[in-house]
């Protein structure tokens, strides 16, 4: 998804910069204790014969080795990027409180961020996290 929202390559997203995007970063565990509604799946959410989950129960169902992997071409594996692009979706609202980290692209970003956290009297961990950007 960050490659459509940077590229623009869908008519119904708004192109924008690497660096004004940040990730919201929760936990299973901390959406079940809040009762927060969720449905995640094994692979690209698009593909016709991606699974679908909606319980913390069946998270051994992923292939988390490839989804942690740093690797993404599919001289890898021929599933490689489609199950890297495994997602958790959550239903109309994710609560502050879920949110345990946010990951940034640079220190510029980062600093506003936490400003923005300090000012709601938040304490939300902010990191630069460029791996996790392409």
């Amino acid at each position: 998804m960050l490659y459509v929202i940077n590229k623009g390559n869908d008519p119904e997203v708004i192109v924008t910069p690497q660096e004004e995007i940040i990730y919201l970063v929760s936990t299973f565990g901390k959406l079940d204790e809040l009762g927060v509604q969720y449905l995640y799946t094994d692979r690209h959410a698009q593909l016709e014969y991606a699974k679908f989950f909606s319980s913390s129960k069946d998270l051994d169902k992923l292939n988390w080795n490839i989804i942690k992997s740093e690797e993404w071409g599919r001289q890898y594996g021929p599933d490689r990027k489609e199950i890297k692009q495994a997602e958790c979706l959550v239903y109309k609202h994710l609560p502050v409180k879920a949110i345990i980290g946010i990951g940034c692209f640079n220190e510029r970003m980062a600093d506003k961020v936490r400003s923005v956290v300090a000012a709601r009297n938040l304490s939300i961990e902010t990191k630069v996290k460029i791996k996790w950007y392409f």
